[in-house]
C-alpha cells in the first residue's frame, strides 16, 4: 500500500455469546469503541482522513488534523473516530452523530462535540507497508509509535490486553459505555477486505423490535435470485413506517423459504424491489437507534439483523413507532448499556394486564 492512498477494512466476524469465543492463547482483547470507522494518513506535510467506504472526510474533522500535522515522518493508522468527554473517554455514539451530518462542523459543534481518534493497528510507516506482517508485530510498531511521535491531542491508543475471562471483559466493556470486544489473533496478517476469523467482534444487540417485511430485494453473488433484503416497519397507528433493511441473520434454507412466501404476497413490483402485503414478522436486533430524516418515522436501526422469523405472532402483534421512541430515549439516558428484547417488552405488557386484572 502507498500512504495517502487507503486501503480496504480488515473486519470482524460477529458472535453473539462467549460461549463461541476462539483460544484465548492465541488471541488478544480490545474493546469496541463505538465510533466511525477511519483510517488517518500523514504523508509529508498532508494529513488525510478516509472513513469506512474509503471516502475522503478531512475537512470534517479538523481537530484530529490539527494533532496529525505535529507529527514527523509518515504514516497510516487504522482506528475509530469518537466523541469524547474529559480525559477522552468516549462517549455514546449519538453525540457523534451531530457531527457526521456536518462535512465542515462549526467552531460551535468543535467546542461541544469534540472528538478523538483511537488507533488500533498501523498499516504503514516510513518503513513501509507493514499488512504482511503479524498483529503482534504490527501492535509493537504502534506502540512504539504512539510512544515517541504520536500525537498529544485528540489521540488515544487503544488498549490491547491478553484474552482471560471473555464474559468478564466483555460485561466491563459495557460497563465502561462500549459495544463489546475485539478479540485479535495475534499472528494474523492485515487481511484488507475481508472478513475473517482473525477478527472477532462479542457483542449483544442493544435491543430487538418485531417489525413487519414491507419490501423485499434479490440479493447478488450467491444470493442472485433470492429475496434476501428485507425492508421493515413498525406501526404508527394503522400504518406501517420503515425502520430498516436488513440482510443478514437467515441461514440460506429460511431465505429459500421466505422467497416463496414473499412471492405469493407480492404486490408490486419494482425491478428486483417487490412491495408484499405486510403478513411476515421479524425479530431485528440492532445496535442502535438513531434519528433519520429519510424514514417516514423519523428514526432507522443501526446496524439491524434478523434474529429469527416469527411465525408465531400475527403482523399486528408487531412493535410501534412508540416503542422505538421510548428505546431511543433510554439509549439517551444510558449511553446503551442496557438490552431489552421484544419478548421482554411483551412480558412486561402482559405482566401490567394481570396487574390491571388483580385490581378487578
Amino acid at each position: 500500500m502507498a500512504i495517502g492512498r487507503p486501503v480496504a477494512y480488515m473486519l470482524a466476524t460477529p458472535i453473539e455469546t462467549v460461549a463461541a469465543a476462539p483460544d484465548p492463547a492465541l488471541h488478544v482483547i480490545e474493546d469496541k469503541i463505538d465510533g466511525v470507522r477511519a483510517q488517518v494518513h500523514k504523508h509529508g506535510s498532508e494529513v488525510s482522513i478516509f472513513a469506512r467506504g474509503l471516502e475522503r472526510v478531512t475537512d470534517a474533522y479538523p481537530e484530529i488534523v490539527e494533532a496529525f500535522s505535529m507529527v514527523k515522518g509518515s504514516v497510516a493508522l487504522d482506528g475509530e473516530i469518537v466523541a469524547v468527554g474529559v480525559g477522552n473517554r468516549p462517549r455514546p455514539f449519538l453525540a457523534l452523530q451531530t457531527r457526521l451530518r456536518k462535512a465542515t462542523p462549526s467552531a460551535d459543534l468543535l467546542a461541544s462535540v469534540p472528538v478523538a481518534y483511537f488507533a488500533y493497528d498501523l498499516l504503514a510507516d516510513d518503513e513501509g507497508d507493514h499488512l504482511a506482517e503479524t498483529w503482534r508485530e504490527r501492535r509493537a510498531r504502534l506502540e512504539e509509535w504512539a510512544a515517541t511521535r504520536g500525537p498529544r491531542t485528540a489521540f488515544v491508543l487503544n488498549e490491547a490486553r491478553a484474552m482471560g475471562d471473555v464474559e468478564g471483559e466483555f460485561e466491563a466493556a459495557r460497563a465502561r459505555g462500549n459495544e463489546g470486544l475485539v478479540l485479535k489473533k495475534v499472528d494474523a496478517p492485515y487481511e484488507a477486505g475481508r472478513r475473517g476469523q482473525s477478527w472477532i467482534k462479542v457483542k449483544k444487540a442493544f435491543a430487538t423490535l418485531d417489525c413487519v417485511i414491507t419490501a423485499a430485494q434479490e440479493g447478488s453473488g450467491k444470493r442472485a435470485g433470492v429475496l434476501s433484503d428485507y425492508t421493515f416497519g413498525v406501526w404508527r397507528g394503522e400504518e406501517l413506517v420503515n425502520v430498516g433493511k436488513a440482510y443478514s441473520g437467515l441461514t440460506d434454507e429460511e431465505i429459500e423459504e421466505i422467497t416463496r412466501r414473499l412471492q405469493r404476497i407480492t404486490i408490486e413490483k419494482h425491478g428486483g424491489v417487490r412491495l408484499v402485503r405486510p403478513e411476515i414478522v421479524l425479530e431485528v436486533g440492532f445496535d442502535g437507534i438513531q434519528r433519520s430524516a429519510r424514514h417516514k418515522g423519523g428514526f432507522a436501526l443501526r446496524f439491524p439483523r434478523i434474529v429469527r422469523i416469527r411465525d408465531d405472532k400475527r403482523p399486528e402483534e408487531a412493535d410501534t413507532l412508540e416503542a422505538v421512541q421510548r428505546l431511543f430515549e433510554r439509549q439517551l439516558e444510558t449511553g446503551h448499556r442496557e438490552v431489552e428484547t421484544a419478548g421482554e417488552r411483551a412480558k412486561a405488557r402482559k405482566k401490567q394486564l394481570s396487574l390491571f386484572g388483580d385490581d378487578d
